[in-house]
């Protein structure tokens, strides 16, 4: 089994199903500039699970949550998604690019990463969520953004202008 270094620790995994395999996890970054924040998910590498021989896919799926103010029963909304799947023969692992995001000045934002694997065309093998649910998990590159925990003790990346 392949082990794959994570940079960003703090990162909680559930298992939903199955046995899934290591996964990359990599801090979001943060960047303002005068036009706005941007936030980069980094590529990463999956390798598959140890639960079948065959060719797998494996899928990911970036969930990204804003901080919405008005609503006062569960303030982090979704915001956007971004799912891709690549496939993994015997002995190799899916790589997934890089998601840039174009943030709001004022606004708060969490991620979370859904990979699932299955058997190329057939049935579901595992599945994992992963929360992005510690400060570390978020890193700052320039002045005006801010990794806290916020609302709710959610931890997120924030841009001020």
């Amino acid at each position: 089994m392949l082990m794959v270094p994570s940079t960003a620790l703090a990162i909680t995994r559930t298992i939903e199903y199955g046995r899934p395999g290591p996964a990359q996890m990599r801090a979001v970054r943060g960047w303002w500039n005068p036009n706005g924040g941007k936030l980069r998910m980094p590529a990463r590498d999956v390798s598959r699970t140890s639960m079948s021989p065959e060719t797998q896919t494996i899928c990911t799926e970036f969930t990204l949550f804003r901080f919405t103010s008005e609503y006062y029963d569960e303030p982090w909304a979704f915001e956007d998604s971004s799912r891709s799947c690549a496939t993994a023969g015997p002995g190799q692992r899916a790589h997934f690019p890089t998601w840039r995001y174009s943030a709001l000045a004022y606004s708060s934002y969490n991620l979370n990463v859904t990979i699932t694997w299955r058997v190329r065309g057939g049935a579901p093998l595992a599945g994992a969520l992963y929360d992005y649910d510690a400060v570390v998990d978020y890193r700052c590159q320039t002045k005006n953004c801010s990794s806290a925990l916020r609302q709710r003790g959610v931890a997120s990346i924030r841009f001020e202008s």
